[in-house]
C-alpha cells in the first residue's frame, strides 16, 4: 500500500488509480449480485479507508475488496461468488488457531480479482450476527465502482483501523499508516465511541492492543484508559513472532487433556481449505497430499523459534501483571474499560 509522504511519480499515481478503479469495479459486480439476491453487505477497508482518511491527491492502494455479510447469508454469498467464477482459497494459516474464523479468501483467475468475504471482524469474540448488526448501525451510504454501497462510519472505521493493526502487528506498515491518519483526522469523541463499540462486540482487548502497537496511538490509549495487556495469549496474537508461539499458548490453555490432543491434531493436520493457502496444496489432490506430508517437518523446523518467542511473551506478560499499570486520566466510562 502506498502511503503519503513524498509524492509518487505521475506514472505511478496513474497506475495506482487504475488499479483502484479495477478493484472497485470487480467489487461492485459482486455487490450488485448480492443486492439482487437480497443479501446486505458492508464494504470494509479499501475504498472506505481511502475516502475517509486520505485526500483525493493522496494514494491509498488496495488489491482486493473486503465484504462483510451476516453469517446466515454466508452460504448464499459463497454461491454467488462461485457463479461469478471465483474460487475459494480457504482461510489463512493464522486461522488454524486460536481466533474464531472471520473471513474466506476468494480469487478469480480470469481477471485476477480478489474478494475477502467476512462474516465477523478479527479480534471480536461476540456472536457474528451481533457483530454484523452493530456494524450495520454504524454504516453509511457511499459510491464505489459506479454503484451505491454501504461503508463503515467514522466510529466503526476507527475501531477497524485499530483491529487491523492488532491483526497484522508490526509486520505490515499499511495498517499502521491508516491508524495514524485516523488518529489525526478523527476527534477524541469518535475514539470514545469506538472504544464503547469495541466493548459491545467483545473486541476491547484487540482494540487496545492495536492502539498500543502504534507509537503514535499510545497517548490516545492512555487518554482512553486502555491499559497494556497482561495476557500471554493477547501479546502473542498481536506480536511479530512466529505463529507457532500463539498455537503453543492456545494448546496449553486447553483443558482437559483430551481437548489438548484434539487441538494438537488440528494444528498438525489443518482442514484442506486452510492447507490450500499454501501454493503446493493448490495443485490438486496430489499437491494437497504433499503439503500434508511436509507439514510435520515445517512445524518441527519452526518450533525452536516459537518456543523462544513464547517464553519472551510470558516474561513480558508477567512484568505487566506485576506492575499493574492502569493509565490515569481515563475519559471512558468504567464499563467501557472492561475487556
Amino acid at each position: 500500500m502506498m502511503v503519503p509522504g513524498r509524492a509518487p511519480a505521475p506514472a505511478v499515481q496513474l497506475a495506482a488509480r487504475g488499479a483502484r478503479l479495477r478493484v472497485d469495479a470487480q467489487g461492485a459486480e459482486v455487490r450488485a449480485r448480492l443486492e439482487a439476491a437480497g443479501i446486505d453487505c458492508l464494504l470494509l477497508k479499501g475504498r472506505a479507508f481511502a475516502d475517509l482518511l486520505y485526500t483525493p491527491e493522496e494514494i491509498r492502494t488496495y488489491g482486493d475488496s473486503d465484504l462483510l455479510v451476516a453469517q446466515h447469508d454466508l452460504p448464499g454469498a459463497e454461491a454467488i461468488l462461485r457463479e461469478l467464477g471465483y474460487r475459494d482459497l480457504g482461510h489463512s494459516a493464522m486461522h488454524v488457531a486460536p481466533e474464531p474464523l472471520h473471513a474466506e479468501h476468494w480469487a478469480r483467475e480470469s481477471d485476477h480479482a480478489a474478494i475477502d468475504l467476512h462474516w465477523r471482524l478479527r479480534g471480536s469474540r461476540a456472536p457474528a450476527e451481533l457483530v454484523f448488526s452493530e456494524l450495520w448501525r454504524h454504516s453509511k451510504q457511499t459510491e464505489a465502482g459506479g454503484r451505491s454501497t454501504r461503508i463503515l462510519d467514522p466510529v466503526a472505521t476507527a475501531l477497524l483501523c485499530s483491529l487491523h493493526v492488532a491483526q497484522h502487528a508490526l509486520g505490515a506498515p499499511g495498517p499502521r499508516a491508516d491508524l495514524e491518519r485516523a488518529i489525526v483526522r478523527l476527534p477524541t469523541s469518535t475514539w470514545v465511541q469506538a472504544a464503547a463499540l469495541a466493548t459491545r462486540i467483545d473486541a476491547h482487548a484487540a482494540f487496545t492492543d492495536g492502539l498500543r502497537l502504534s507509537p503514535a496511538a499510545r497517548e490516545l490509549a492512555d487518554t482512553l484508559g486502555l491499559a497494556p495487556s497482561a495476557s500471554v495469549g493477547r501479546r502473542l496474537s498481536t506480536g511479530t513472532g512466529p505463529w507457532g508461539a500463539t498455537a503453543l499458548q492456545w494448546l496449553l490453555e486447553q483443558q482437559p487433556t483430551r481437548r489438548r490432543v484434539r487441538v494438537a491434531v488440528r494444528v498438525l493436520v489443518p482442514p484442506p481449505r486452510t492447507m490450500r493457502r499454501f501454493h503446493a496444496a493448490r495443485r490438486g489432490p496430489f499437491g494437497l497430499a504433499l503439503a500434508y506430508l511436509g507439514r510435520p517437518a515445517r512445524v518441527a523446523l519452526k518450533t525452536p523459534a516459537a518456543l523462544r518467542h513464547w517464553r519472551a511473551a510470558r516474561r513480558a506478560a508477567g512484568a505487566a501483571q506485576a506492575a499493574g499499570r492502569t493509565p490515569t486520566g481515563s475519559i471512558l466510562p468504567r464499563d467501557s474499560r472492561s475487556g
